[in-house]
């Protein structure tokens, strides 16, 4: 028999988000429960449409005693916590009944992926939100309710969405007032409860006051060093006073929580993160190295056995990308060019952003003065770009950087890319000599694409440019060739010479009987082999 599942929410003027939940949900659910708690909007409305069963209790600040009230109405074998703003990955809902059919366990822990506004991800966690009903299982602690399990967990990959983030800067602020004013509430009757002074202290982080974020935090803190515990939100702790101490300038303090924070807690994830930020700053490679790999250790441990991460908010673990190409920095600039090559490989193909990160990648080389490699990894970047719809932002900044970057293809026989890239690249932010090359060169590819209308243009420009004494009028093919010996000559008796030989290979590509050796002698004396 497949058990059934009741999803049981508490609301209040949830129209905006509502919809969207209950749409993801519905199919995989048998019974939607909701406790309205006061909305003035369409929330009861919207659940009403998808056939919840809505029962009206008014707000006692308590998220715990509301949540223990909807779970009293459930009559399914199964209970499903969500709130209003989040909403089930559309994939994931046909693994709820999997998942319970022949389940062994009483609860389980969801994956959980914070949303920001821009739809990236602010962290991702586990937390219990599916469990067995009628078993005693009920919810704790007015402000960041947590339920009390009986028997036995485990962890399921069922991933929620929570746009908890995705807020108006109004209602963001809203929000704040409103839990900071319950959590001190209970910290005056309660100062000795760490877990809602750590709530406290995430909750001054959250609204950027680092300083007083830092000072509830490292209260915590001193609790649980003087009394040597080890309850797993000190995870959360150490997280946020260290960000706060690194967000104030202070890398020192940082370095020293989140070294503690690894000590306490093996696994944690962002204290290594932030270690290779901070050493990388310091230029220290050896330790970015080590703190580097860390990460990237235990990101392969959380991927292959979830259930070590526990329940505590990791804000990193998105974050591989990007470490590895802190560790490929590292490696570069200790020395270490071979594993940084494959580590930027590595990174770029785990990259979403493919441009944006070979950018990235070029700058690194560039900055080292390692201009092929730079170029390499900038035309990655241009191609990549293309692809999704951006240019790449040292282009749009620097224009000049187009020359090199078609110079560059065009070593490569990438015609059309060095044609696209020179055309875009402005004489105005070019040197004489760089603008002179740059028709040459598109001059030769328009030519070897057999584009003749905007090679003739480019080739009267030459005749400009180097104000060679030629011919006018093109009546058959050599006296293209004519022309671009007069050019070639006139560019040697200007000391361009660079260009008088650019010039004079494209006359004999296209008219080798019109080489004549003596008048060229001694430019092609002194030629590079």
């Amino acid at each position: 028999m497949t058990p059934t599942i009741s999803l049981c929410m508490i609301v209040k003027d949830e129209e905006e988000h509502l919809e969207r939940c209950l749409t993801s949900v519905r199919p995989f659910v048998d019974e939607i429960i909701v406790v309205d708690t006061g909305s003035q909007d369409k929330t009861v409305a919207i659940a009403e449409k998808f056939g919840a069963k809505v029962y009206f209790h008014p707000w006692e600040n308590d998220f715990a005693k509301h949540r223990n009230q909807s779970i009293s109405y459930a009559k399914g074998d199964w209970i499903l916590r969500l709130d209003a703003d989040e909403e089930l990955f559309a994939e994931d809902g046909p693994i709820l009944r999997k998942t319970l059919k022949n389940s062994r366990v009483d609860y389980y822990f969801c994956e959980m992926h914070d949303m920001k506004r821009d739809g990236t991800e602010h962290g991702v966690f586990y937390q219990l939100r599916l469990f067995r009903n009628h078993m005693g299982m009920y919810f704790e602690h007015p402000v960041h309710e947590q339920l009390l399990v009986r028997g036995k967990g485990d962890y399921v990959r069922i991933r929620i969405r929570h746009y908890g983030y995705d807020l108006s800067p109004e209602k963001m602020e809203e929000k704040y007032r409103a839990r900071l004013a319950t959590l001190e509430d209970i910290l005056r009757k309660h100062p000795d409860d760490l877990y809602m002074r750590n709530q406290l202290a995430s909750c001054y982080s959250m609204h950027r006051d680092f300083a007083e974020a830092i000072k509830q935090g490292e209260i915590a803190l001193e609790g649980r060093r003087k009394n040597n515990l080890k309850d797993s939100f000190f995870i959360t702790t150490y997280y946020t006073v260290g960000q706060g101490y690194l967000a104030l300038g202070k890398l020192e303090e940082g370095e020293r929580i989140f070294l503690e924070a690894l000590d306490f807690f093996p696994y944690h994830l962002d204290a290594c993160y932030f270690l290779t930020l901070i050493y990388i700053d310091r230029r220290d490679w050896e330790n970015g190295i080590t703190f580097a790999r860390r990460y990237l250790e235990i990101h392969e441990i959380f991927e292959k056995n979830p259930s070590l991460l526990g329940s505590h908010y990791c804000h990193h673990l998105g974050k591989k990308t990007e470490v590895l190409l802190h560790l490929a920095h590292c490696y570069f600039s200790s020395g270490d060019e071979e594993k940084a090559k494959g580590t930027f490989i590595q990174a770029f193909e785990l990259a979403n952003k493919k441009s944006e990160l070979a950018e990235k990648i070029a700058y690194i080389y560039g900055k080292a003065n390692k201009e092929e490699e730079a170029l390499t990894w900038l035309a990655q970047a241009w191609e990549e770009g293309i692809k999704e719809g951006r240019l790449p932002s040292v282009l749009e900044k620097e224009n000049r950087f187009f020359y090199s970057l078609g110079l560059h293809f065009a070593r490569l026989k990438h015609i059309d890319q060095a044609i696209s890239c020179l055309n875009q690249a402005r004489d105005d932010y070019l040197s004489p000599t760089e603008m002179l090359e740059k028709t040459i060169v598109l001059s030769e590819l328009l030519w070897v694409k057999g584009e003749i209308e905007p090679f003739i243009s480019q080739l009267s420009r030459l005749v400009e440019i180097s104000q060679a004494r030629t011919l006018h009028q093109i009546n058959k093919i050599e006296d293209i060739g004519t022309i671009l010996y007069d050019i070639a000559h006139a560019l040697e008796d200007k000391s361009e010479r660079h260009s008088a030989l650019l010039t004079l290979k494209l006359a004999l590509q296209i008219h080798p009987a019109g080489f004549e050796r003596q008048r060229f002698d001694s430019l092609l004396k002194n030629a590079p082999v």
